[in-house]
């Protein structure tokens, strides 16, 4: 088995979350918004999705807040030709992510950090994995304690760190 090897965590704090809620899945409609929100040239950080029943989808992406509104206006559009229910977003929100080549050969990392955060009562709006990074959605104002949590969690103390721009001690 390979060691875990986490080699640093990161947090954002200019992100927005907005919710894509009911879309059918048995249509276009997904490639369709991501489409559109492509041609505005966007760049979505995060992406989520969950099966709701077995023709509907809901959709979770996280953006710079710059750009909510331009989307709410491409999803407007949706909704007016009924092709999704609603849209929720929320831009008090924060993202933590831990980053290193051991999580995808290692069980247990993603309990580690979200024990970590259920430990600190912080809240996880909406995560992601992939084989390097795991990334939580949090409320805003609890970023930097996440980040202390996890750098003590898997020993990272050593290092400098880094947290919007400033160094921390």
């Amino acid at each position: 088995m390979e060691k875990v090897v986490i080699t640093g965590v990161a947090a954002n704090h200019d992100v927005a979350m907005i919710d894509i809620n009911g879309i059918d899945i048995r249509t276009t409609i997904s490639a369709d918004i991501l489409g559109e929100i492509a041609k505005k040239e966007i760049n979505i950080f995060l992406l989520c999705s969950n099966r709701i029943d077995d023709r509907r989808i809901n959709l979770s992406i996280i953006v710079h807040p710059q750009h909510v509104q331009a989307i709410l206006e491409i999803l407007d559009h949706f909704i007016y030709i009924g092709k999704i229910e609603s849209v929720n977003y929320n831009s008090h929100v924060e993202q933590v992510s831990i980053v290193g080549s051991g999580i995808a050969n290692n069980c247990g990392v993603a309990y580690q950090m979200f024990n970590v955060l259920a430990q600190n009562k912080i809240e996880v709006l909406m995560s992601s994995t992939s084989e390097i990074k795991i990334s939580a959605i949090v409320p805003r104002g609890l970023a930097q304690r996440a980040v202390s949590a996890l750098h003590q969690e898997f020993k990272l103390n050593g290092l400098q760190r880094k947290f919007f721009g400033q160094v921390l001690n």
